[in-house]
């Protein structure tokens, strides 16, 4: 069983987010696949949804471990009949407890989380599906604040100190490409999302699935194995996440501490275009023309051209 140390209620901590991603990318030999999936189903929760304080990836945990439980008692039950014979449900579960994988399974998602009795309180899978859906459409603002800088950084390092966030909120504001945002949305959007930026980015950036899947789907216990033992893939999205984490100073340190060294993650630069010349424009005249304030101030956005033509 787990000691209480192992049994924090959420996973909204760094010394957790590195715990499931080393697990994901270096499982032990003899680990049952269920727990990976697991894990990586949770991490997923937390990533569309990290200013809960880590209330939904609980929920999403406590629905898949009920998934793979069920799962483990319809497989022993019918291979090694362990449970012939036993139709009281206190019997049965003395029973699977014994089972290594049984044990773990409970440990990580209904014990330290309020036990059995919690389940009743617990969000529909489906309905945190859709959510989790809803909700990284407007994380993407958080995404594209990300790619902003990053583009910066990458391909303009002579305006490397431009590549801050207030500049980023101002480039994001004029983007022309994008839905139009106002400030106040802008903020609001970050805010939410700020905490798993920098995954929600990489995710967009390798085409990795964050959105968890439906626990109650008929299919999730085998395509949630599935996702997890795409170790190829888990390597990319961390990949380009770690890469990402790195290019800021002190801003996403603690993300930063939740990888591996490169020896055993290999950063990936992601594939992004220079900033155009109309937001590299934007982005010198910040300050020239009091871009931020109006931004803070959430009023008139001067137009690009009045902007080139005062230069």
């Amino acid at each position: 069983m787990a000691t209480e140390s192992d049994r924090s209620p959420t996973i909204n901590n760094q010394n957790r987010i590195k715990q499931i991603i080393d697990h994901l990318l270096d499982p032990e030999d003899d680990t049952h696949p269920f727990i990976a999936a697991f894990h990586l189903h949770e991490f997923k929760a937390w990533a569309c949804f990290p200013d809960r304080r880590g209330r939904v990836a609980v929920d999403a945990g406590r629905s898949a471990t009920i998934a793979y439980l069920e799962q483990i008692e319809r497989e022993y039950s019918k291979k090694r009949n362990i449970l012939r014979g036993q139709k009281d449900s206190a019997q049965r579960v003395i029973s699977l407890l014994k089972l290594d994988v049984f044990e773990e399974l409970f440990d990580l998602g209904v014990q330290p989380n309020g036990g059995w009795k919690a389940l009743l309180n617990c969000q529909r899978p489906d309905a945190l599906r859709e959510a989790a859906k809803e909700r990284l459409i407007q994380a993407q603002t958080a995404a594209d604040l990300i790619e902003l800088r990053i583009r910066c950084l990458i391909h303009h390092p002579e305006h490397a100190k431009l590549a801050n966030l207030m500049h980023a909120y101002v480039l994001r504001w004029y983007a022309r490409s994008l839905p139009l945002l106002s400030p106040a949305t802008i903020r609001k959007h970050w805010r939410q999302n700020k905490q798993s930026a920098v995954f929600i980015y990489a995710a967009r950036s390798v085409g990795f699935e964050l959105i968890p899947r439906d626990a109650s789907a008929a299919d999730f216990v085998e395509s949630s194995v599935t996702d997890s033992q795409n170790v190829s893939h888990l390597q990319t999205f961390f990949g380009v996440s770690a890469y990402v984490a790195e290019q800021f100073d002190d801003e996403f340190a603690w993300i930063r501490r939740c990888f591996p060294d490169e020896t055993s993650l290999g950063r990936i630069q992601p594939k992004i275009l220079p900033l155009s010349g109309e937001e590299l424009l934007v982005l010198q005249a910040v300050k020239l023309h009091d871009l931020d304030l109006a931004f803070k101030e959430g009023g008139h956005r001067p137009p690009i051209l009045e902007i080139g033509a005062t230069r």
